[in-house]
């Protein structure tokens, strides 16, 4: 609805019986909006994304195997999954939730805010993980358990997919990361409490040496990206 009052023009198509709008996100410039619905098939929920003014609903997630579920990006925050130039989107599938398989296969993917075919990124063990897109959204960091042996490590792949790298120092688990604002490193803290920093493109780990307290986190970055504050 515009803010000095007016029409409501309502974005989603009609909804069937028991069907709802879970999420919405607004793209940076403001055009469109992507939402998270089962309108199409109770249950089976998808992302779509209409113009903010109204008009033609596309599904970013069209081409996904059949049965599987999608959900938005969930890593650090649940704005992640939109690009920071408003052109990508990043979400995750998984085989139904009923499937008899202890281990569903789970896939971080990425599809233009235009719709079309999406790419795979990475394939995770990690249950409700996604990915975040680094400042310049060349770079999409997210975290796995390759091993299945409890230790979470940090990875990037680019935005065109490809090989991922890893990050994190082996036998370490990441508990907490975040990305530096100019998109160079991150900052991840370890399960021994330990703080490093990293470059996304890959490169050998920088201990923050002295700090070992456990309850201490990742809290945000100083305004010209030079400094981290941990609290």
């Amino acid at each position: 609805v515009p803010i000095q009052g007016g029409e409501i023009i309502t974005l989603n198509r009609p909804l069937p019986d028991h069907a709802t709008v879970d999420e919405y996100w607004i793209t940076p410039d403001g055009a469109k909006v992507v939402y998270y619905s089962d309108q199409d098939v109770y249950f089976y929920k998808h992302l779509y994304v209409v113009p903010i003014a109204g008009g033609n609903t596309i599904s970013l997630t069209a081409d996904i195997p059949e049965g599987a579920i999608a959900s938005p990006s969930s890593a650090l925050s649940k704005d992640a999954l939109l690009s920071p130039d408003g052109k990508w989107v990043l979400f995750t599938i998984k085989e139904d939730t009923y499937s008899q398989n202890p281990y569903p296969h789970r896939e971080i993917r990425m599809v233009s805010i235009d719709g079309g075919k999406s790419v795979v990124l990475a394939r995770t063990s990690l249950p409700d993980h996604g990915g975040v897109f680094t400042p310049d959204s060349k770079l999409v960091i997210f975290t796995d358990d390759r091993n299945m042996d409890d230790i979470v490590e940090l990875y990037s792949v680019s935005r065109d997919g490809g090989t991922s790298i890893k990050l994190s120092q082996p036998e370490q688990s990441v508990t907490e990361w975040q990305v530096t604002p100019d998109g160079k490193n991150v900052i991840y803290k370890t399960s021994s409490s330990g703080f490093y920093s990293v470059p996304t493109i890959g490169g050998a780990p920088v201990e923050f040496t002295g700090i070992t307290a456990f309850r201490v986190g990742i809290r945000t970055f100083s305004a010209d990206g030079s400094k981290v504050i941990l609290t």
